[in-house]
């Protein structure tokens, strides 16, 4: 078996948008999904690797032309900081409702890097758009050898360092170093190679799905080999079936929806608001979510909130980027 999908590196390619979409659907669903369910579901493989796919899609954008790339500190700024600056600071009115424990809800909000589900994502995004334009001689010029000798040295080192000095878990959280190897998968698979679906990708993506049930379902602690966090599956190892096996079943998805022309156009529309949706569903979350205990049996309330948590985050994400970010003339220019 052998099949070869190529991403577009000169222009606009609509199965980026697929990644996309299929990705936030993921960190909405996952905030939905009761964590005792992850297990039953196996979503620790098919659901928990949004934010590597993401990583993997930044890189490739940053990277696709094969040129030194240039963050655009201006396009930065007003795009993604302060759109994120703006929904914090409304959630961080919500730490002070409660005088008894306002003090103690700041401090949560300060070490966490701000409120809601997935604000983490917003610092590794930082962090990896600044250090792409950083590395970018080092990627050009060097070997694959020596690129993925050099990527593995750095991810194993960083796990070993952080096992001997016990990194904090909120720290650990809030730092890229843990997904720098994806940076590696999306330059030499999705840029020089193109996702070539061989006997070699399928043994490596056994490898990291097994590895991925591995970590999810024993006890055994590999440190100092792998710092033992709450962040298992997100791990060097974890990432190979992310970046070939993963995008072929989605690349086979796209396939059949891109014929089905309301549900193609949905998808891009939703893989175009990704970030948008990502930023309202923090809001959608911490103020909603909690409603939905009223309802007394679990499975009516479970399918209930399930749906409707996704489709306001879905909606009201897509109205935030058409109706505000879009409109303001100020973030466009």
């Amino acid at each position: 078996m052998r099949r070869v999908i190529s991403f577009n590196k000169t222009g606009y390619d609509p199965f980026i948008d697929y990644l996309k979409a299929y990705s936030i659907f993921c960190v909405v669903f996952a905030h939905c999904l009761p964590v005792e369910l992850y297990n039953y579901t196996l979503f620790w493989v098919w659901g928990s690797m949004q934010v590597p796919m993401f990583v993997l899609i930044q890189t490739f954008h940053a990277y696709k032309k094969e040129t030194q790339p240039h963050l655009n500190y201006i396009k930065l700024i007003k795009r993604i900081i302060l759109p994120f600056i703006a929904v914090q600071l409304i959630l961080l009115l919500t730490c002070f409702i409660d005088v008894n424990t306002s003090k103690e809800n700041l401090l949560k909000f300060i070490v966490g890097g701000g409120k809601g589900p997935g604000t983490y994502y917003f610092w590794i995004y930082l962090q990896i758009a600044i250090l792409l334009p950083v590395l970018w001689k080092f990627m050009s010029k060097a070997s694959r050898g020596t690129l993925l000798v050099t990527f593995l040295v750095v991810s194993i080192g960083t796990e070993v360092l952080f096992s001997i000095v016990n990194l904090p878990d909120w720290i650990y959280r809030l730092f890229a170093i843990r997904y720098v190897f994806l940076i590696y998968l999306a330059y030499t698979i999705w840029i020089k190679e193109s996702v070539i679906i061989n006997w070699k990708t399928i043994l490596l993506s056994l490898l990291s799905i097994s590895v991925v049930l591995f970590f999810n379902y024993t006890d055994f602690d590999l440190e100092p080999l792998f710092y033992n966090t709450a962040w298992e599956t997100h791990r060097w190892i974890c990432y190979f079936y992310v970046a070939t096996l993963m995008v072929f079943f989605l690349w086979l998805f796209y396939k059949k929806a891109v014929k089905v022309e309301w549900l193609d156009k949905a998808i891009k529309t939703i893989g175009k608001c990704s970030y948008e949706i990502f930023l309202i569903q923090m809001l959608v979350f911490v103020f909603l979510k909690g409603n939905f205990n009223s309802i007394e049996a679990p499975f009516i309330r479970l399918p209930i909130s399930i749906v409707s948590l996704i489709v306001l985050s879905l909606v009201l994400g897509g109205g935030f980027k058409y109706y505000v970010i879009d409109k303001c003339k100020f973030l466009r220019t």
